[in-house]
């Protein structure tokens, strides 16, 4: 089991609305999902949990997890991909963000 996490991401002070804030969890979702499986063929991996939380207070916040399980074989770059989709994906985020603030 492979469980990697970004925590505590601060985005600024975005005036969204939740349609928005809804539409920027499933771009970043998409963008990490497609990025860990251009790399990792699906047929290998028995789970993959993709969490994504946004807390909208003073300012915007974004926990994003993620939790890979393979099938009995060992892949040796796991752990750089899926690092490789969180950052991947915070840029992701951060541009769609930004081009709903315009």
């Amino acid at each position: 089991m492979l469980k990697m996490n970004k925590e505590s991401i601060n985005i600024g002070v975005p005036d969204l609305n939740e349609e928005e804030l809804l539409e920027i969890i499933k771009y970043t979702e998409d963008t990490i999902r497609n990025y860990i499986f251009s790399k990792i063929n699906p047929k290998f991996v028995d789970d993959f949990n993709l969490e994504i939380v946004l807390e909208k207070l003073e300012e915007l916040t974004v926990n994003i997890n993620i939790e890979l399980n393979f099938s009995n074989i060992e892949i040796p770059n796991a752990n750089e991909i899926v690092n490789e989709s969180l950052e991947i994906g915070v840029k992701a985020l951060k541009e769609k963000v930004s081009s709903l603030k315009n």
